[in-house]
């Protein structure tokens, strides 16, 4: 008597799987109620309780069968309910657990890739210095030249078509070059000029113009283009000229099978004009006999 009853304690967790009381009831008992302590611990109170069979002699409160096993299966529950929280946060726990292992792999992985990708790409800038030392050597060993100064440099000739195949211009350069320029060569045919440029290394001894590497692939390839330019150009007109050929072709076959089925026409309307001029002679020779 006088301490809280089934279902009183507090839940572990917000459980609403029991929303009709089914298995715990939570009926208001007076026996249960905490602010009923100073009634029911005065003499009187107790004994009349004990008189009725309302509780035993040490002071606990008697109960049905029905409510000691609503009391059990209400413990059972609590139990429960305390075992499952405690299965959920060692399950949160493996979680967490098996998500930082696959933190820390991820990471020495992407470590080890990371590692890998400096170490080759130190690789390749050692490679290409060393490249670049070479080409640097080279270069001061060979000389490329396009052509004269003076004359027009590349893409400054007309193409053969209007050509849209390279609009951001990679694979041909048309960036200004004074040397090319004709508007210059009144400059650079000055004997002053031409020896500064020579000094400058602008230009070879017999006034070729210097050129890269780079610049000169490019001229070949534009010189490349050209003449392939001019082989489609030609075979697109020999295609032209075939299907024209094959096109007069088909026209003459045409007008001579129209003229034949004309031909063969003309002989029956002939032949029937005839037999009909026949046929009215001899009626009219029967008419007049």
């Amino acid at each position: 008597v006088r301490r809280l009853g089934l279902g009183s304690g507090p839940r572990p967790t917000f459980d609403l799987t029991d929303p009709y009381c089914n298995n715990v009831s939570y009926d208001y008992v007076p026996m249960h109620d905490p602010h009923l302590a100073h009634h029911f611990s005065q003499k009187p109170a107790r004994n009349r309780m004990k008189q009725l069979g309302f509780c035993t002699k040490d002071g606990r409160a008697v109960c049905s069968l029905k409510e000691f096993n609503q009391y059990r299966k209400y413990l059972y529950n609590q139990f429960m309910d305390r075992i499952h929280m405690e299965m959920k946060k060692l399950d949160e726990r493996a979680r967490d657990d098996l998500t930082l292992k696959r933190v820390e792999n991820d990471v020495a992985r992407r470590l080890q890739v990371f590692t890998k990708a400096e170490k080759a790409r130190e690789h390749l800038e050692k490679v290409e210095q060393e490249h670049a030392d070479e080409w640097a050597s080279k270069k001061r060993a060979s000389i490329f030249f396009i052509i004269k100064v003076r004359r027009l440099g590349l893409g400054s000739g007309p193409r053969p078509t209007f050509d849209l195949t390279d609009p951001y211009c990679n694979n041909v350069s048309y960036d200004y070059v004074p040397m090319h320029d004709p508007h210059l060569a009144h400059h650079f045919s000055q004997k002053p000029a031409r020896n500064r440029m020579k000094q400058l290394g602008f230009c070879t001894k017999d006034g070729r113009a210097v050129c890269s590497l780079k610049e000169f692939n490019q001229y070949r390839k534009y010189l490349y283009n050209q003449f392939m330019d001019r082989i489609h150009m030609e075979m697109k007109k020999l295609d032209e000229r075939a299907r024209d050929d094959l096109t007069l072709k088909r026209v003459e076959n045409d007008v001579a099978r129209r003229l034949q089925v004309f031909t063969k026409a003309e002989k029956a309307r002939e032949h029937l004009e005839k037999v009909e001029q026949e046929h009215a002679d001899e009626w009219a020779s029967k008419k007049r006999a």
